[in-house]
């Protein structure tokens, strides 16, 4: 398995990211660092230290962009998978070799399989799964006690077979950020993809990743940790949650539960998180652009998207 690790930068705090960079040096074949920013020459430097390649965009044109650039470098270096990373997703050594080891063989049984880890948010022993989990066919009961079947999983951390894009299609640039990953699993598994996720929530399987741009702990009922994100990224969720409804390819069980979600962490992103102003503003905005087909980044979102 030749695996390409593709990371996705915007702004990235290097200690962090250099130590993801630094597990990967031993379990993958090629790293590439794809900057959603103007040519970094800091970045450059480092990537020659660590035998990586450094690829930048020249501006921030999303995360589904950067990961397709990506994705298409990958296949002319010759991999056979890609290892889809946020700047801020660490996984250990033995994690991706253990994802490859799996995968190997689930391939054996149904070739366009993907595979990824549970995770952890960062500095909160909070431990995030998978959505729609559920036991597996019976052509795979000999992983019944390693992995899981699912429906949808984050881009980071995904372990993909290249000839996977060619049957399930690359990640909508229209989408730019937010729910990219959601959609692309829908649509995969439309296409016959079967998503699987380990199992087990031992530390050493799972993959630190960070989410949200800061955290509130409020008492709704019970205590909990609100992820807080800017009104700019609360306009591209409840605008990308409307495209999804859209989606002929979502049960509509899962249309309601990806509306619910988003509306709910936009709803107390309103409540607690400042800039009520802006907020409302561009949530109103984020309606109306998603019912029209409005896409793209938000300074510019004059795409419209076919779904």
């Amino acid at each position: 398995m030749q695996i390409c690790a593709i990371s996705v930068l915007y702004q990235p705090d290097l200690e962090q990211f250099l130590h993801q960079q630094t597990a990967l040096l031993k379990s993958v074949r090629w790293r590439l660092w794809v900057d959603n920013a103007p040519p970094n020459a800091q970045l450059a430097g480092l990537a020659q230290q660590f035998d990586a390649s450094y690829l930048s965009l020249g501006q921030n044109l999303g995360i589904a962009t950067a990961q397709n650039q990506g994705i298409a470098w990958a296949r002319q270096q010759g991999a056979s998978h890609v290892l889809l990373l946020d700047q801020d997703s660490i996984l250990a050594p033995s994690l991706v070799n253990e994802l490859a080891r799996l995968l190997i063989q689930l391939q054996q049984i149904h070739v366009h399989s993907v595979i990824a880890p549970r995770y952890q948010l960062q500095n909160l022993e909070v431990m995030r799964g998978f959505v729609g989990e559920r036991t597996l066919p019976l052509a795979f009961s000999k992983f019944q006690n390693s992995l899981v079947q699912c429906d949808c999983m984050i881009a980071a951390g995904m372990l993909i077979p290249l000839p996977v894009f060619d049957l399930a299609g690359p990640m909508r640039d229209e989408l730019f950020i937010d729910l990219v990953d959601t959609e692309w699993c829908y649509r995969a598994q439309a296409k016959g993809v079967y998503l699987f996720g380990l199992a087990s929530d031992a530390p050493q399987w799972l993959m630190q990743h960070a989410l949200g741009e800061s955290r509130l702990r409020i008492w709704c009922l019970r205590w909990r940790n609100l992820l807080v994100y800017s009104p700019t990224r609360n306009y591209y969720q409840m605008r990308n949650v409307i495209v999804l409804l859209r989606c002929s390819y979502l049960p509509l069980s899962h249309r309601i539960f990806q509306l619910f979600s988003i509306a709910k962490l936009v709803f107390f992103n309103l409540l607690f998180s400042g800039q009520l102003g802006k907020r409302i503003r561009l949530l109103v905005k984020a309606i109306a652009d998603g019912f029209r087909g409005r896409l793209g980044a938000l300074n510019n979102s004059s795409k419209r998207g076919k779904f």
